[in-house]
């Protein structure tokens, strides 16, 4: 009798927020970031205010909103502030609320796979919180859907670097239903991503990236995306006009394109946790140690006094 394929159990599992209860010194830092930036953020920054394409409007519709919410959700649920925890609700409500019948979600006007990674960790965040049933089948809903359509409209640019990402997601509904089709799903993300630990364990990229990259060409390319995004913005709110698989395929593979992502310092923090995430799957040591001497890698090349490795965005 063929064996029912299981997932790696962890050493240790991290506890639900809504059994945390902060105090001391971790309760005045919470405290610190509900004064300061994270409380406030709305106030002052109109991509995360209320025409944010997050809450249905018709502003910023990509990754700024579900990053704010994942962040807000446990500060919100760990103080147990009612302001905060209102706050991060209409958020909540209008993802729950912008389903579709086939379980996709969120502003009509971008379907980026990248996104969507985040927002499901909010909403993870928030069932961890809350052990809202609504949010379990909303992520149910929408890792079914992905499971259905990422073969014929794989992941591009962001989502091909920090597919892995969605790994997390996956194994906390798989913990909870036991569901195989999400372990099929996460060998077909893993399969879709840049294989990061590959790279860590030889990484090659040991001088600045203006080294790989045209530094002139770069920023320029960079103005370039920023005045398109703007102009975007000042359109209405428009379905994308869909890519080819093939169109995906020749992008993520691109010369530029990967130089580009492998030496984007905030692609290589996330990627730290890939080989982890793969030893969850089939439970191979090596994976573990590939992450090991990765971190120590960069660290050699690019690593700063203060314990951290170097990037204003990209290693510099």
């Amino acid at each position: 009798m063929h064996e029912c394929r299981k997932k790696v159990e962890p050493a240790f599992k991290p506890p639900a927020l809504r059994d945390i209860r902060p105090a001391g010194w971790y309760e005045k830092q919470l405290n610190i970031q509900k004064d300061g930036l994270t409380g406030h953020l709305e106030e002052i920054w109109a991509d995360l205010g209320s025409d944010s394409g997050w809450l249905g409007g018709s502003g910023e519709s990509w990754e700024r909103g579900p990053y704010y919410l994942d962040g807000l959700i446990p500060l919100a649920y760990l103080l147990e502030d009612k302001a905060l925890i209102q706050k991060a609700q209409k958020w909540i409500d209008w993802m729950l609320q912008s389903q579709t019948d086939d379980g996709f979600f969120g502003p009509f006007s971008n379907n980026d796979w990248w996104p969507r990674m985040v927002a499901l960790k909010a909403m993870q965040q928030y069932h961890s919180a809350t052990d809202d049933a609504s949010a379990l089948s909303f992520m149910e809903r929408y890792l079914r859907h992905q499971h259905e359509q990422l073969d014929g409209r794989p992941f591009e640019m962001w989502g091909t670097a920090r597919g892995f990402e969605a790994l997390v997601s996956i194994f906390y509904l798989y913990d909870i239903t036991g569901e195989s089709y999400l372990l099929d799903l996460a060998d077909l993300v893993l399969a879709q991503s840049y294989d990061w630990e590959a790279l860590l364990d030889d990484f090659p990229y040991h001088e600045t990236t203006h080294k790989y990259l045209n530094k002139g060409l770069f920023k320029f390319v960079k103005r370039l995306s920023i005045i398109s995004s703007y102009f975007k913005r000042m359109r209405k709110p428009r379905a994308p006009k869909p890519k080819t698989k093939e169109e995906i395929e020749k992008q993520n593979n691109g010369k530029k394109m990967r130089l580009f992502h492998e030496t984007h310092s905030v692609n290589i923090a996330m990627a730290f946790k890939m080989p982890v995430l793969k030893y969850m799957l089939d439970g191979n040591g090596d994976h573990l140690r590939a992450a090991r001497d990765g971190i120590a890698q960069v660290m050699q090349y690019h690593g700063m006094a203060n314990h951290v490795f170097s990037g204003d965005e990209h290693l510099n």
